[in-house]
């Protein structure tokens, strides 16, 4: 995908529905790894986009509850949990994902669509 942040090797990408994120290259949210040193191993995080600045998330849990995949990240007082449940379209696997953001007393609730980044 053309619009993923040079911050992070995203895996997946998440936008309001596949055809805005094949032809609009549109991705609210992204996960994957982030390298930080040689010493060190890679990151699980998550990136956001809130009035256009990228905010980082690191992974701090993922879970599984039958045939749904729950992972939750947090960073700079926000919160982001990503309930994915897989699906088969055109023979690529997708996602309908359940996202919410929470900072502080504020929620926000999407119904997105992720994919993987056939970039990398």
């Amino acid at each position: 995908m053309r619009g993923t942040s040079e911050l992070i090797h995203a895996r997946l990408c998440y936008g309001n529905n596949a055809k805005k994120l094949y032809e609009e290259n549109e991705i609210l949210i992204q996960t994957g790894l982030i390298d930080t040193t040689d010493e060190q191993p890679p990151i699980d995080a998550a990136i956001i986009k809130i009035d256009n600045k990228e905010i980082i998330l690191t992974k701090m849990k993922e879970t599984k509850s039958g045939n749904l995949n729950i992972k939750e990240y947090a960073g700079e007082q926000y919160h982001l949990t990503i309930t994915d449940s897989e699906k088969k379209e055109d023979n690529e696997t997708m996602y309908e994902s359940d996202c919410i953001v929470t900072i502080g007393n504020l929620k926000s609730e999407y119904k997105l669509t992720g994919r993987y980044n056939l970039g990398l």
